[in-house]
């Protein structure tokens, strides 16, 4: 009778192979673990910001623009900290001001408060831009108004996934 000998090599590719697939193994829990946070999460988040109130107050005669039929929500998660914005455009005939001035009264009536740019670092809002905050169940939330077009505004609310505060 004859014995099999094996290959020392064979032998040292299989202890690779398996230090390797242990090796992704951890790797991928400890990823798991530190990625808590990120956008792999974000569903209810998203739902809850989705349904504020706010969405459904827009200036009386805005329309939404073209494309813009429902939100738009987008998750990034791509600096670190995940944050996600819900957002929504409209079109509107009349002044940035007249826009400015409906929403101050309708977030103050919801609950919102005027945030100062960047936490309050002193830099200035530009003429146009408008940033609220509020607290809700999860954290606080932001809402910017943007005008990127001519006739048109955006209406944006971000909210970090982890609860922590975001500056306007």
């Amino acid at each position: 009778m004859t014995a099999t000998r094996r290959s020392p090599w064979r032998m040292i590719c299989l202890a690779l192979v398996l230090s390797a697939a242990t090796g992704a193994g951890l790797l991928a829990l400890v990823a798991r673990e530190f990625d808590a946070g990120d956008c792999a999460d974000a569903a209810a988040r998203t739902e809850q910001v989705a349904s504020l109130r706010v969405f459904d107050m827009p200036p009386p005669g805005a329309r939404p623009s073209r494309g813009w039929e429902e939100a738009e929500s987008e998750c990034l998660d791509d600096s670190g900290e995940a944050w996600l914005a819900v957002t929504w455009q409209y079109d509107w005939g009349a002044s940035r001001q007249s826009v400015m001035d409906h929403y101050r009264a309708a977030a103050g009536e919801d609950g919102w408060s005027v945030e100062p740019p960047d936490g309050g670092a002193g830099v200035p809002l530009g003429p146009a831009d408008v940033c609220y905050a509020k607290d809700i169940e999860g954290g606080p939330v932001l809402l910017r108004i943007f005008f990127d077009t001519p006739g048109a505004f955006v209406v944006s609310v971000e909210s970090s996934l982890d609860g922590t505060p975001m500056g306007c």
